[in-house]
């Protein structure tokens, strides 16, 4: 188990940050800004250099964010929540675009709260009975929850604040494997919690980067990344957890209807500097 837990710090990373570390426009509440900047990858032949765009990344998603979601589609069952295809890679263009000016069917899956609403969290993959609505927890981060409700609770997040108005926001969406890795990559030190035996609040414990907690530790976390295992489409999964450590460039994956645990999410939005 320890080698896992030091398995990055053996691994050559390096890490070009963009001159631009400080961003315009209003910051998204709850949400850190991670400037552009390219990470190189040694653990592949031959080395890979990635490049990262800058975004907006929040911390885990709790239980009382989730559950303001789950209340919400079981009060407004026949109300639609539109969804970008970013599955087809021809849409990719169109994921950071305001939502207001999506108008192109082809490229949007509308689905009902009452077609989702049984399937937004699964009960029996919690740490325990009462973890969602007890308010002892509602600061803890969601679990139970699979990749396909976690898109579903990001359409809803960018919809909420389409109602409310604000005509510069961006579609709020899972954080990709390579952004993911970009974070992480920055830390400098393992803080004394890393991978505790049990499910601490989200923002608990020293920060990590840029006011972002737990990022190798407390719950994994789902990724918008694709993959393949047994000739199956399956999501990648970042991140170590409670259960177990997992290291910077360690992975699982699962089908997008798998729920575990130990897995949450946390959510990102494109950075625009125009905005």
């Amino acid at each position: 188990m320890k080698h896992n837990l030091f398995l990055f710090i053996g691994i050559s990373l390096f890490i070009n940050l963009s001159a631009q570390d400080k961003p315009r426009g209003t910051r998204p509440k709850g949400m850190s800004f991670m400037p552009e900047g390219t990470f190189v990858n040694y653990t592949k032949t031959p080395d890979n250099t990635i490049y990262v765009s800058a975004f907006w990344v929040g911390n885990e998603v709790t239980n009382a964010e989730y559950a303001e979601f789950i209340e919400y589609a079981n009060a407004h069952p026949n109300e639609e929540l539109k969804l970008v295809n970013l599955e087809n890679p021809s849409t990719h263009k169109y994921g950071n675009l305001r939502p207001k000016v999506i108008g192109m069917n082809e490229y949007i899956s509308i689905i009902k709260y009452s077609e989702i609403r049984n399937y937004l969290i699964d009960f029996e993959k919690l740490p325990h009975e009462d973890y969602l609505y007890n308010k002892k927890y509602a600061t803890y981060p969601v679990v139970g929850i699979s990749n396909k409700a976690a898109q579903w609770y990001c359409a809803w997040k960018t919809e909420m604040e389409v109602k409310k108005g604000k005509s510069s926001v961006y579609r709020y969406r899972l954080q990709t494997e390579d952004e993911w890795i970009y974070m992480a990559s920055q830390i400098k030190t393992i803080h004394k919690d890393y991978n505790p035996k049990k499910v601490v609040p989200s923002q608990k414990g020293k920060v990590d980067i840029r006011k972002l907690h737990h990022l190798l530790d407390n719950v994994s976390e789902w990724t918008s990344t694709n993959t393949y295992k047994n000739n199956t489409l399956q999501k990648v999964v970042k991140g170590g957890s409670w259960f177990g450590n997992q290291g910077i460039f360690e992975s699982k994956s699962f089908e997008e209807n798998t729920a575990k645990r130990y897995i949450g999410f946390r959510v990102v939005r494109a950075y625009m500097r125009k905005e």
